[in-house]
């Protein structure tokens, strides 16, 4: 059953392009049906921006063409993993193949987000996803005092 919201309430659609930091509320599996990865698993990724409430979809394709997205993504949200290890992204599967699950749900990292214009209106599209620090600190500059001595 839908809720009403009034409009001073409501979450904005989209955000300026720019960086940002995210954080995975839910993902869901698919099937690719692309010409070169048909076949391949899809995780399709919901996200919020933190601090604005907007949502953002991006899918990562687990198949080799596709390799770079997912270590960007992984290195964005600070997950740390071995060159050439395996891992899963669904438990029942790493505990099948017994290789280490990485639960996307509830990960933070950043991305650098686009605003892209199509039929049906505006929205945030990923444009990459930003290594090194996923939650920078933020520094204040530094104030020089008038001492009165």
């Amino acid at each position: 059953m839908p809720t009403f919201k009034s409009p001073t309430e409501q979450s904005p659609r989209n955000v300026p392009p720019g960086e940002y930091t995210f954080t995975v509320y839910e993902m869901e599996t698919l099937i690719s049906k692309g010409a070169k990865t048909a076949g391949s698993d899809v995780y399709k990724m919901k996200m919020t921006v933190d601090d604005h409430g907007v949502k953002v979809f991006d899918q990562l394709i687990d198949h080799e063409s596709c390799d770079w997205k997912f270590g960007a993504f992984l290195k964005s949200c600070n997950v740390q993993l071995n060159e050439d290890e395996h891992f899963e992204l669904i438990k029942t599967r790493a505990d099948k193949l017994r290789c280490r699950w990485v639960n996307p749900v509830g990960l933070r990292g950043r991305f650098r987000l686009a605003l892209v214009k199509k039929d049906k209106g505006e929205f945030n599209e990923v444009e990459s996803y930003l290594l090194g620090d996923p939650l920078p600190v933020e520094t204040q500059p530094e104030v020089e005092e008038d001492v009165p001595w």
